[in-house]
């Protein structure tokens, strides 16, 4: 995993604030206003007679020209972004979490998909569930040792999970219990043999 200082740490956070958030406030509210600015004064300096009423066209064309900036920004950013973390690009949209297709939790980084690995409580964006790191958790790992073993997750995200499990530990640790590899078996009526090898009934 990259290390918390990593510049893709800060733009995974950057980025849940959303698309349009983005633009309004680096686009509109940074790039637009300097550009505004910028071409009023051009404008003004380099104008024998210049007329107050051009600052009123100018100042709008610095803002579409933010707009158009901060949206190719978030554009090259996040192509950038999902391919050196893949497994993101799964992460939910505001139009699933609206429609039910994800559940989000009080725990920001901690989503259900009904459907997905038993509709159990996992990390957003990712296929791997609170319960697994609660175990992995409960056997010594640090959550350092854990996003290292993950290079997808970012430590909050691990961090975030344990706080899930902290929080929902009766849920948790029977999820832990009902998927132990033996009741897993009594389940299902598979069969385990002397190779590891697990077969179920046809």
């Amino acid at each position: 995993m990259a290390p918390v200082n990593d510049p893709w740490v800060r733009w995974s956070r950057t980025r849940q604030s959303g698309r349009g958030l983005f633009i309004l406030r680096y686009g509109l509210g940074g790039w637009g206003l300097f550009w505004g600015v910028l071409m009023s004064l051009g404008y003004w300096l380099l104008t024998e007679r210049p007329e107050p009423g051009m600052i009123l066209l100018i100042v709008p064309l610095g803002l579409v020209c933010g707009y158009a900036f901060g949206a190719l920004t978030w554009r090259w950013m996040e192509d950038k972004y999902l391919a050196a973390h893949p497994q993101e690009a799964e992460s939910a949209t505001p139009l699933e979490e609206a429609t039910g297709t994800v559940l989000p939790s009080e725990h920001p980084h901690i989503v259900r998909q009904p459907g997905v690995c038993g509709g159990s409580p996992l990390i957003r964006g990712t296929r791997i569930t609170v319960r697994h790191v609660a175990v992995l958790r409960k056997a010594g790992e640090t959550p350092e040792d854990i996003a290292a073993a993950y290079p997808h997750l970012a430590l909050p995200q691990v961090q975030d999970a344990i706080g899930y499990y902290l929080d929902h530990k009766e849920e948790i640790e029977r999820e832990i219990e009902e998927n132990r590899i033996e009741n897993v078996l009594d389940r299902t009526g598979g069969v385990g043999d002397e190779n590891g090898l697990v077969r179920f009934p046809e």
